[in-house]
């Protein structure tokens, strides 16, 4: 079965997003300000990246607050996506 996930361009803007803020995990107001496109769209591509497992999410009780992190597996297809990225730039 092909996935259709990262032919929403918005959903290869999340994980890069999250790849350039590993450290800490990206709360979902981050996400929001750092990604193009409106709440509905984002939280779309959210919900798929989580069905594919790229993504995960911590809820945080004090605050009350959404965390994104990379899994394992969407750390693999960033940096793929990150490398495209630059060899696009270098060479645009």
């Amino acid at each position: 079965m092909k996935s259709k996930t990262l032919e929403k361009a918005t959903a290869i803007q999340i994980l890069l997003f999250l790849q350039s803020n590993k450290e800490k995990g990206v709360l979902a107001t981050q996400l929001i300000d750092g990604v193009d496109g409106g709440p509905h769209t984002i939280y779309s591509a959210v919900r798929l990246l989580l069905g594919e497992v790229l993504i995960q999410e911590e809820w945080k009780i004090n605050p009350r607050r959404r965390v994104f992190t990379l899994t394992e597996k969407g750390e693999k297809i960033a940096e793929k996506l990150a490398e495209i990225e630059e060899i696009l730039v270098k060479e645009g």
